[in-house]
């Protein structure tokens, strides 16, 4: 990616290059046989300090891709590693009207609400987006996955550790499958829709549950989400 002085990383991916791994995914998953998902990946190697990681395809890769026997294409960042399913990659390739950028910017805590700042802290905030010349693509008619580096801070109950999606109006509101995963260091959430996103912590202690019962991290990651109270 090339950066320019604002912090913003830019990638631009040829066509050539999109149909080379299309063809390579789908004829490996192929080999290993039926069941097997042929999953695209563009990595974007850019400076771990960039604010805003974008890739740029041009429409006609995108369509090769949804056209193609492709399961999912993964576009990975320093930010984020973003993985759309088919649906979704046929619902963008359909509303493209040229290029498609795929971005993911990090957003500073202090444009949010009082709300949202109490309920998200110092932890990190994020703007996702699709775009296509003025067009932004951000119901996607299928499922993403969105992959976040995360460290927990000292003390914190991963159980606790959530994710927000913040609405127009600043409210926040709990993606309910959002959790954080030790195995990769990262906090995991799927949706259909793309927008601010934020990782919260809300650790809910009960007077009748003991930190050594069996059951507590599962009444902990419940309750972190509104689930039970």
């Amino acid at each position: 990616a090339k950066s320019d002085s604002n912090g913003k990383a830019t990638a631009q991916v040829t066509e050539n290059q999109v149909k080379e791994a299309v063809n390579k995914a789908v004829e490996e998953a192929a080999k290993q046989g039926k069941g097997t998902a042929a999953n695209v990946e563009i990595k974007v190697t850019a400076s771990a300090e960039a604010k805003t990681v974008e890739a740029s395809l041009p429409k006609a890769a995108f369509t090769a891709v949804a056209d193609s026997k492709t399961d999912a294409l993964t576009a990975t960042t320093p930010v984020a590693t973003i993985t759309f399913d088919k649906a979704a990659i046929t619902a963008i390739s359909r509303e493209a009207t040229a290029d498609v950028k795929i971005t993911a910017s990090k957003v500073n805590a202090s444009e949010l609400s009082e709300a949202a700042k109490t309920a998200v802290g110092d932890r990190p905030v994020f703007n996702f987006s699709v775009t296509s010349g003025n067009k932004t693509i951000s119901q996607f008619g299928g499922r993403v996955t969105l992959s976040i580096p995360y460290t927990p801070a000292a003390g914190e109950d991963v159980n606790a550790i959530a994710v927000y999606y913040i609405t127009a109006n600043g409210e926040l509101e709990t993606v309910m499958n959002g959790h954080y995963e030790a195995s990769t260091g990262t906090v995991v959430f799927t949706t259909s829709h793309f927008s601010t996103y934020a990782v919260g912590y809300n650790k809910v202690s009960f007077s009748d549950v003991s930190t050594i019962t069996w059951y507590t991290d599962a009444v902990t990651f419940l309750a972190a989400r509104g689930i039970t109270s």
